[in-house]
């Protein structure tokens, strides 16, 4: 049976904005060799591209989990296997607890991106400057609660002086911390563990053909449902505390590192 590598992107596979040449190739490489790998992001199908061309995923069959699991993509037919949306009603909570606590706020709906105002601090790191702006459309809107698209997530931005650990439990009921300054809102019974259990399901996987890859808490519920669990030097500790490997930072090519000097001696242990 195949083997799985599934892989967080931002803080885990980007040295920055970009991926390196050695993670490209050990990632090509690995395909080659018969496994299967799958992208596990809050990011849209939309802004994969990059990813799907340099990892020629179409390729070789590669999937995406995209928006915390809200959709599941094909990359090689180019279409989604699952979809799931927020409820308006929890749109109207989030954006309700945004303004109690002063936070910037986004709405994603596919490849478009609803704020109040343009502010490039609604756009994570993995946004700015590069050319994931030609996949994202981003629109002005005076009322966020008047959005009749369906939505995917709805992400906040936290600023050096809000404390997470401070919010009401309802707050943190609603939203999930992805990197220390943003937080986001996916359907509910989503996430990337359930996900990969509907992807096991489909393709009549186990969980002990799973090696994953990931550096935030929304890859937590991930965690829980792989048999090889990496996390980045850079990790949440609350994200390190489920892992069975700890690796690199992010800066250092750490999936490569990993699957070029230990995946494969666990693999022939196995």
């Amino acid at each position: 049976m195949e083997k799985w590598i599934i892989c967080d992107i931002d803080g885990t596979l980007l040295n920055g904005k970009f991926m390196s040449q050695k993670t490209i190739n050990t990632l090509i490489n690995i395909q080659k060799e018969g496994y299967r790998l799958f992208l596990a992001s809050g990011r849209s199908p939309y802004t994969m591209k990059y990813f799907v061309d340099c990892l020629e995923l179409k390729k070789y069959g590669g999937i995406g989990i995209c928006f915390n699991g809200g959709i599941i993509y094909d990359f090689k037919n180019e279409k989604n296997i699952m979809s799931y949306t927020v409820p308006p009603e929890d749109v109207l909570k989030c954006l309700d607890y945004a303004k109690q606590y002063h936070l910037k706020v986004a709405v994603y709906s596919h490849e478009k991106v609803y704020c109040e105002k343009f502010d490039p601090k609604l756009t994570p790191g993995y946004y700015r400057d590069d050319d994931v702006y030609k996949y994202v459309s981003y629109i002005e809107i005076d009322d966020l609660s008047k959005i009749t698209a369906d939505v995917q997530k709805v992400a906040c931005v936290l600023e050096e002086s809000d404390n997470y650990d401070l919010f009401c439990d309802e707050v943190k009921k609603q939203f999930i911390r992805v990197h220390k300054g943003w937080m986001e809102k996916s359907p509910n019974g989503v996430n990337k563990g359930v996900a990969i259990q509907n992807l096991m399901k489909m393709f009549n996987q186990v969980s002990d053909n799973l090696i994953c890859f990931g550096d935030g808490e929304n890859d937590i519920e991930m965690f829980k449902v792989c048999n090889i669990c990496v996390a980045m030097d850079n990790a949440f500790d609350s994200l390190k505390q489920h892992a069975t490997h700890i690796t690199k930072s992010n800066l250092e090519d750490s999936v490569a590192y990993f699957i070029e000097n230990e995946l494969k001696k666990l693999i022939v242990s196995d």
